[in-house]
């Protein structure tokens, strides 16, 4: 694909995933585990949202060809039956019984939808979103980490790329895993 061509790599977005990744396992790994909490959970993705800014700065970001390095994630910690978990944007993780039925899972982390009376959503319903050039700008440079329209219901989605809005997209869950067998 054309579009591919100049595509960095490794990506932005693999960049921000690996710092995510080994951020991660080395704060929580510094916790003591018997202790854990949804807050100390969001303490220590506060903290990876942090170092993926890192990644960031000094690029000049135009939206386009130069987009802010960010990621989506969903990750956890295991305390006796419970699994303290976070999402964030559209990585979904589901907990199974022994009938593999969903006991629990992070369905809320799943980007808001309602976008269909959107006058910039109708003018880009048949656009692809990585050719369209302005389609392209306007989900990286409005949609992404949008508070307002995460209050509002509208389309927005998060992403950890180191700016402070990506903060009210992690979504956190402790789970009772009594029931869960995968």
């Amino acid at each position: 694909l054309e579009i591919l061509k100049d595509y960095p790599n490794p990506s932005g977005a693999t960049l921000a995933a690996k710092t995510c990744a080994e951020k991660f396992i080395s704060y929580i790994s510094k916790r003591d585990i018997s202790k854990m909490s949804t807050d100390i959970l969001y303490k220590v993705m506060k903290a990876v949202n942090k170092d993926i800014s890192k990644i960031n700065e000094g690029r000049k970001i135009d939206y386009l060809v130069n987009d802010e390095y960010a990621c989506c994630a969903v990750g956890g910690v295991f305390q006796d039956e419970v699994l303290y978990a976070f999402a964030v944007g559209d990585c979904k993780m589901m907990l199974l019984d022994e009938n593999l039925d969903i006991v629990a899972d992070t369905s809320s982390s799943t980007a808001y939808n309602d976008y269909k009376d959107s006058y910039k959503m109708k003018r880009f319903r048949n656009a692809d979103w990585m050719t369209n050039k302005e389609f392209r700008v306007y989900i990286r440079k409005t949609m992404r980490n949008n508070i307002w329209y995460k209050l509002l219901k509208r389309h927005t989605f998060g992403a950890l790329n180191g700016d402070t809005k990506a903060l009210y997209f992690i979504e956190r869950y402790k789970f009772d895993l009594s029931k869960v067998k995968y």
